[in-house]
């Protein structure tokens, strides 16, 4: 629990809603993180489960693979800068994904293929209202796209509490709730909390849902720069 005068300090810094929406994402990514995650499908008559190792670097790269089930193992998607390639687990065959599919379901899950790699677009291609407070050091600050920026959201409300992004409203151009990104469960790893359960739910049917728990997470531990070369994904892990 933060202190009354840490927690005056936090919230006057939100009068720069730009820099807090940085300053929580950068808190996610750091240097480098790898970490091991259980991933769960949802629907109301089946359950899919994967397990996945994730890799980071900065906030434009991202390499996913996944390792469980067996007939999925070998499955890899790839993140560089606004760029998206995937590896399916037949030959190993490697496809970028066109700009036209970025709002597909990733693994046919609740996430998109955008939500993979947008992170950064909360902070480059919105403007940022000042925050609201919704309780003790916590505030929601409402992200509207810049004019002809190639976002898919009228508007996406962040609570952001302590350097963390707790939940995410992600709101059509009619301005109705879609969808929303859930993080809870914190954990200390090293020296840094991280909330370890995130939780994708739709708006218009609570039987929907996807999630993601990791189990393991290490921050800035040095990462070969191939690893997130296409060639890549070329090759097994």
């Amino acid at each position: 629990m933060i202190t009354s005068i840490l927690l005056v300090a936090w919230i006057a810094a939100t009068a720069d809603p730009k820099a807090l929406v940085q300053s929580a994402v950068s808190n996610y990514r750091r240097a480098t993180s790898q970490a091991k995650v259980e991933f769960l499908i949802h629907r109301p008559s089946w359950e899919r489960s994967y397990e996945l190792k994730m890799w980071t670097s900065g906030q434009d790269k991202v390499l996913i693979l996944v390792e469980q089930p067996q007939r999925d193992k070998g499955v890899a998607t790839l993140k560089v800068g606004n760029q998206l390639w995937t590896r399916t687990s037949r030959g190993g065959k490697v496809l970028r994904i066109p700009s036209a599919l970025m709002e597909q379901p990733w693994m046919g899950s609740d996430f998109s293929n955008r939500d993979l790699s947008s992170i950064d677009d909360l902070i480059d291609k919105y403007t940022h209202k000042p925050g609201v407070a919704i309780e003790p050091g916590a505030v929601a600050v409402e992200c509207i796209p810049l004019e002809n920026s190639d976002v898919p959201w009228g508007k996406v409300v962040l609570d952001i509490k302590e350097d963390c992004v707790l939940r995410q409203r992600f709101y059509d151009q009619r301005g109705a709730l879609v969808k929303e990104l859930l993080a809870s469960e914190m954990a200390t790893f090293g020296a840094r909390k991280f909330p370890t359960l995130w939780k994708m739910r739709s708006s218009s049917d609570s039987a929907k849902w996807t999630q993601l728990r990791y189990v393991g997470l290490k921050f800035d531990e040095p990462l070969s720069s191939k690893l997130f070369d296409v060639s890549s994904l070329e090759s097994s892990r």
